[in-house]
């Protein structure tokens, strides 16, 4: 989709996974010349959250390394960083043993890209609230279409037990994931739980003629992430 972030020169240094091995694009960014590779341009206070319900707010509890990428450039690594699902935010620490306390927060800056262990990260702003505004996750990418997760978190509020015989329940925190295609004119779609409309979907945005045969053939699930991306790949092999 008119890349010109590449991730090609990274790859080879950062050991990124090789479904990112191909070219990126962010018709919205601000120029790279604006990018420095000083971690405390990045930063911003982290936000705090008065947690009164059971279930995490982060994708994962711990900190795992990290970096921060731009256009072909390793812009800061080394660093670790852990993903607060709740507040949208990648909460940053120099090192493994740097205190918990005043932790701070990347900057949401489109164009820049967050690496964290094998998983990348861009920030997507929604100038016409088509969809939400924050961070994907890049599952694939290609010329036809590209698939992108949305982490999310959701409180299922409690209630007061009824009798004597049942306890009460108190509130909690759960996982409300999305998955989004992006067509070739930058529309974000909402996938669809079921097989059979993800399948739909899939051809609807990239005008692919065999690509049913090809699910059919490869007995793929695409209710399953893995078969899902592999169907992607094969839709932007074909264009």
């Amino acid at each position: 989709m008119n890349k010109t972030f590449s991730v090609l020169l990274v790859a080879s240094l950062l050991s990124i996974n090789p479904i990112y091995s191909q070219q990126y694009t962010e018709g919205d960014t601000d120029s790279p010349s604006k990018f420095s590779k000083n971690i405390q341009d990045y930063l911003v206070i982290s936000k705090q959250v008065n947690q009164s319900h059971k279930g995490s707010i982060y994708k994962n509890e711990d900190f795992f390394p990290g970096s921060l990428l731009s256009n072909n450039t390793i812009l800061v690594q080394d660093i670790f960083l852990r993903y607060n699902v709740f507040q949208d935010e990648f909460q940053y620490k120099g090192t493994i043993n740097t205190s918990d306390e005043n932790i701070e927060s990347i900057k949401k800056m489109p164009g820049l890209f967050i690496k964290v262990q094998d998983q990348i990260y861009t920030y997507k702003i929604s100038e016409d609230n088509s969809f939400r505004s924050g961070y994907y996750n890049i599952l694939a990418e290609g010329a036809s279409v590209d698939l992108y997760k949305k982490y999310g978190k959701k409180i299922i509020e409690g209630s007061k037990s009824i009798n004597r015989m049942t306890a009460d329940q108190a509130s909690r925190m759960i996982d409300d994931n999305t998955l989004y295609v992006v067509n070739s004119q930058g529309n974000f779609i909402e996938l669809a739980n079921s097989s059979r409309m993800r399948l739909n979907t899939l051809v609807e945005n990239s005008k692919s003629t065999n690509l049913k045969q090809y699910v059919k053939s490869n007995r793929l699930k695409l209710k399953n992430e893995e078969d899902l991306i592999k169907a992607i790949e094969f839709l932007n092999s074909q264009s």
